[in-house]
């Protein structure tokens, strides 16, 4: 079976297509003109957004290398997805070193000195993350390793995921590496 809207082949019980999202109608559903393109139009009115959430939602086994497609040493490396949603400064360090100072300043008399200090603001952003597998093959991940042997993904490794293009339409440009998802894991998910 194949995606009628972009042409990626896909598995023959598999509901949704691993590269646009788009819903897989069989072909023994209906007629041409029947059933098949009422599924299309039902999807098409969809968001990039929630074809993206609708594709992360299922449990496709895809069995080849994202760079190259190869099928053979296969591994999966975790990230996200992260679409933006606020970043914020945040003052209250600063605050806090700025009244320590001003209490420096106004005891200088007695102590004889006194300490002014600076702190940047802090920064907090908020995401909406839709998790996804990036499988490499040995040579990629050979290949995407650094001068010590440790696994450094980029951004172009990222973009080779069948939901890239997808996922960026919806405002999800930002990439999320196993790392940056381990330490948001105390967090609550929203999808």
């Amino acid at each position: 079976m194949f995606c009628s809207a972009c042409g990626q082949h896909a598995p023959g019980k598999a509901a949704f297509c691993s590269r646009c999202g788009n819903q897989l109608v069989p072909p023994e559903s209906g007629s041409f003109f029947g059933a098949s393109r009422r599924g299309q139009e039902s999807e098409q009115a969809l968001s990039p957004e929630e074809r993206l959430l609708r594709l992360a939602g299922t449990s496709l086994k895809r069995t080849r290398c994202d760079r190259c497609g190869s099928n053979t040493h296969l591994s999966r490396y975790r990230f996200g997805f992260a679409k933006i949603l606020s970043k914020k400064a945040d003052w209250s360090g600063t605050i806090g070193v700025l009244a320590a100072s001003a209490i420096s300043v106004a005891i200088a008399p007695v102590t004889g000195g006194a300490v002014i200090g600076w702190k940047r603001p802090g920064k907090s952003t908020s995401y909406n993350v839709v998790k996804a597998e990036l499988i490499l093959c040995f040579r990629c991940a050979n290949e995407a390793e650094d001068s010590r042997g440790n696994l450094c993904l980029r951004e172009a490794d990222y973009r080779c995921h069948p939901w890239a293009d997808l996922a960026r339409s919806a405002g999800y440009d930002t990439f999320l590496s196993t790392a940056d998802l381990a330490s948001m894991a105390s967090l609550p998910e929203k999808r």
